[in-house]
């Protein structure tokens, strides 16, 4: 995923404040604590809460809440093909030759191998604690649907192979897993949050989308966009 750039201090920073009266930078006492230095830790501290509960919200779709969150989760025009109604990307690089994706024995993972079926994409990583707990309602769902074709497809994010196929063993998923070690594929998608879903139907088009952990009712809710009545 994308780092967030790199803070260069200015003097003001590095030192301390900027003397509004003299035109100089005025060091700040050990063991005090400016005014101004505290107002800017406790508004930093305010804005990385905001930006974690704006980087939960859904993304638009059906059945989702649409964000214009700048800098935050991808909203519905960013990124290749993944506007609502538009067919997904290939998971290849641009001539097509190289796949993005494999499975956990090494294997290329191309989206159109899925042509028919109703893909259900989910972005997770083992160290994701709402991946972790989503897990066991993705599978039921899995099982649930699994008759009408419905595919499930994990793809994990930046993570060793070892860590996803040892969570993948201990908890017994049989869906299909893709590993996506340098985030590619989650780009290519314009994925930038843990864990995030999109629901293509049986041609490859992207019905909805969704970011976040889901509960079993919003499973449902969602998959009802590319399953048959």
């Amino acid at each position: 995923m994308h780092d967030a750039p790199p803070f260069v201090p200015g003097p003001s920073d590095a030192d301390g404040s900027a003397d509004p009266d003299s035109g100089r930078v005025r060091r700040f006492r050990r063991g005090r604590t400016d005014p101004r230095t505290a107002a800017r830790i406790v508004g930093a501290f305010v804005l990385a809460i905001a930006g974690a509960f704006a980087a939960m919200r859904p993304l638009a779709g059906p059945n989702s809440v649409p964000t214009a969150q700048p800098g935050g989760l991808a909203g519905p025009t960013v990124g290749s093909g993944l506007e609502i109604g538009r067919h997904a990307p290939e998971f290849a690089t641009d001539d097509g030759r190289t796949s993005l994706l494999a499975d956990m024995d090494g294997r290329a993972i191309r989206l159109d191998g899925f042509r028919g079926r109703p893909v259900w994409i989910v972005f997770w990583a083992a160290w994701c604690v709402p991946c972790r707990e989503e897990a066991v309602d993705i599978q039921a769902a899995y099982h649930a649907h699994r008759d009408a074709g419905l595919v499930v497809l994990a793809i994990d994010v930046q993570e060793p192979a070892a860590a996803a196929r040892a969570y993948v063993d201990a908890n017994a998923l049989d869906y299909t897993i893709g590993l996506d070690p340098r985030a590619e594929v989650a780009h290519l998608l314009g994925v930038h949050g843990l864990p995030a879903h999109l629901f293509l139907d049986s041609d490859g088009v992207i019905r909805d989308r969704y970011a976040g952990q889901l509960t079993s009712e919003l499973m449902e809710d969602h998959l009802t966009t590319i399953l048959s009545p």
